[in-house]
């Protein structure tokens, strides 16, 4: 979780700033609508499995 807010803080890049914002959102027990409306992505956007396996490599 370290790694996640560590990188929300220093990304500039507005579309890894939003994965980063989905992931942590799910982790902290968002559903996919809420989310989605939240910070305005599709919820193929957050669902992206490639994306968020990455992230929990990091």
């Amino acid at each position: 979780m370290k790694e996640l807010k560590k990188l929300i803080e220093n990304n500039h890049n507005p579309r890894e700033l939003k994965r980063a914002l989905a992931v942590q959102m799910v982790y902290q027990r968002y559903t996919y609508c809420e989310i989605r409306d939240g910070i305005k992505v599709s919820v193929g956007f957050i669902s992206n499995r490639t994306y968020v396996k990455a992230l929990l490599v990091v």
